[in-house]
């Protein structure tokens, strides 16, 4: 195996790339970054590290031992922020290849004593339209490619880069959500259950109040996965967690409230551990029979999980045969309990998981046209990856909600006190450039809903008045689409074959401030499309309107619905056999 180490002290999107293309050529990549450097969770998920398990961070002060013991023979600097005197930005100097086994002191060293012996690998120049995320990613296969790797043949495994152009597509596949993309995974219809242990992840996360669950929505889009589980004579053991913890026992987080209306809608009782892979678990797990359903306790009791524990992940592992994962709504988290177990046991999806994957994956692989994406929300910041990724698919992009005056500034309107990111202008004009040369219809607002301030309370009375969205006054804030925008964003849900739609429009919240949001949903409920919902406000918002029996699919997890249209392989949904 040959053995890759990236200097990188970030971590962004184009790592996790590299290390899919390394998986698929038989390589493992080793990332280094500073010593103190600070890597947050979702930044090391979105670089693919939990779920592809092939970067291992290090600090520098231990290289030399770390070389030694892996047989590292090549160091490939692609960092753009590494010390200039040994590179420079990939797309001036390409990537550079270093040879050589032994290491004394810091990388600076390393590579300023290999510098003039580098083998230097030059960026494609069809990757140079890309983005430096994708442009990295091309170039390293191309680099793999110089090396004769014979995993590069077996394109079927290859998520490694982007497609620079048609041109070059069969020869560069693709990630987040190209052809390559494997939506097809094992469900609990694809192995056999009988007689076995069946560990199955859950979203079992419902509100209470004073101890008494206010909504089951959750448990019961649960029910089809057990009752096949029942049926077909395993021995379940669910789990799930409630809320945040954070490692420490809390009462009023138990899931006791769940085992006793899970037991109501099973119509049997639902065998309640007094923990999570304790001895009490792990004897009632032994315990049971062909048929019998156990739940433990919630899974964030143990601090390990939200750090996807090896050693957590092992003893949930010990208690089963099979591991099913049917929470959705936490697929985008590498934890112990929907990623980490799958280490260790053959792992399928449940029907809930099946479904999100199917109608969602289809969707963004091969969507009936023409393909309307709707975003909304507050913060740009929360879609930043999710616009990109969706004008490279959509014929339409429909922006509304807090984030569409960013965009509006962008284009030179005043915008008031209305909600700005000063620092995504730039981007925004980049994104409507990206559009326009991709011949992507983006719609913005037209005429906006304004207010004095903001309401306070947030459902409390507020005056209001429409104007256009180039004519908003000072001291005013847009809280709302106008009516001209409701409109021209229905008729362009009316025309479409497929539509996603994910955040509201306004201040859903108010009911003065909800008509855009109530006009978005009444257009995809009367639209003969394939109607996709990407959960959290977006979804309650059909719930309250009655229109959820019209739409095709409303998402059951919020934040995974929403890396899913970023293009993220979630990781709960990635660890899955493929079929």
């Amino acid at each position: 195996m040959l053995n890759i180490v990236l200097v990188e002290p970030e971590i962004p999107q184009n790592c996790g790339n590299i290390a899919r293309t390394c998986a698929a050529t038989g390589c493992r990549l080793h990332l280094i970054r500073p010593l103190g450097f600070d890597i947050s969770e979702k930044a090391v998920r979105r670089a693919g590290l939990d779920y592809w398990h092939l970067v291992e961070v290090l600090d520098y002060e231990n290289l030399e031992d770390f070389f030694a013991r892996n047989q590292v023979n090549q160091m490939w600097c692609l960092s753009t922020k590494a010390p200039r005197s040994y590179t420079q930005a990939a797309y001036q100097d390409g990537c550079y290849l270093f040879f050589g086994k032994e290491t004394k002191g810091l990388p600076e060293d390393f590579l300023q004593a290999h510098y003039d012996s580098c083998v230097r690998i030059p960026m494609r120049s069809d990757a140079r339209s890309l983005n430096l995320s994708n442009a990295v990613a091309v170039t390293v296969f191309e680099a793999l490619r110089q090396l004769s790797f014979p995993g590069l043949q077996d394109y079927g495994k290859m998520r490694g880069c982007f497609p620079p152009s048609p041109e070059v597509r069969e020869t560069v596949p693709t990630i987040n959500g190209g052809d390559t993309m494997n939506y097809n995974k094992k469900s609990i219809e694809d192995v056999e259950v009988a007689g076995k242990r069946v560990l199955c992840r859950c979203d079992f996360n419902v509100p209470t109040k004073a101890g008494v669950i206010t909504s089951d929505k959750r448990i019961v889009a649960a029910l089809p996965t057990i009752q096949y589980l029942v049926s077909h004579k395993a021995k379940v053991i669910l789990c799930s967690h409630m809320g945040k913890p954070k490692g420490e026992w809390k009462p009023e987080l138990s899931l006791k409230v769940v085992a006793k209306r899970l037991s109501e809608l099973l119509g049997q009782e639902v065998i309640m551990a007094e923990d999570v892979v304790g001895d009490d678990a792990k004897a009632k797990a032994a315990a049971l029979q062909d048929g019998q359903v156990m739940l433990l306790e919630n899974t964030r009791y143990m601090k390990g999980e939200t750090k996807n524990d090896p050693e957590l992940s092992k003893e949930l592992a010990s208690m089963a045969d099979l591991f099913v994962n049917d929470a959705f709504g936490t697929a985008h988290r590498a934890h112990s309990s929907t990623a980490g177990v799958a280490d260790y046991l053959p792992a399928v999806c449940g029907y809930l998981v099946q479904k999100e994957v199917s109608i969602m994956g289809k969707a963004l692989a091969n969507p009936e046209r023409p393909f309307v994406a709707i975003l909304g929300g507050a913060k740009i910041s929360d879609k930043l990856n999710v616009i990109n990724n969706l004008l490279e698919k959509v014929d339409t992009l429909i922006i509304g909600g807090g984030m569409a005056y960013t965009f509006l500034a962008a284009k030179g309107y005043s915008v008031g006190n209305s909600m700005l990111d000063e620092s995504k202008i730039d981007y925004c004009k980049d994104m409507m450039a990206k559009a326009e040369a991709k011949g992507v219809k983006l719609l913005l607002p037209v005429d906006t809903v304004i207010a004095a301030a903001f309401p306070s309370p947030i459902d409390g009375p507020v005056d209001v008045k429409t104007v256009d969205a180039d004519a908003i006054p000072d001291g005013m804030e847009g809280l709302d689409i106008g009516e001209k925008t409701r409109a021209l964003f229905a008729e362009a849900a009316k025309n479409a074959k497929t539509v996603v739609w994910n955040g509201p429009m306004g201040v859903f919240e108010n009911p003065t401030l909800a008509a855009g949001t109530i006009a978005v949903a009444q257009a995809l409920a009367d639209s003969d499309a394939i109607t996709i919902v990407g959960g959290g406000d977006s979804a309650a918002a059909c719930e309250q309107l009655g229109f959820a029996d019209k739409i095709t699919h409303i998402s059951t997890g919020g934040g995974a619905s929403l890396e899913f249209l970023e293009g993220l392989e979630l990781p709960g949904i990635a660890c899955l056999q493929d079929k």
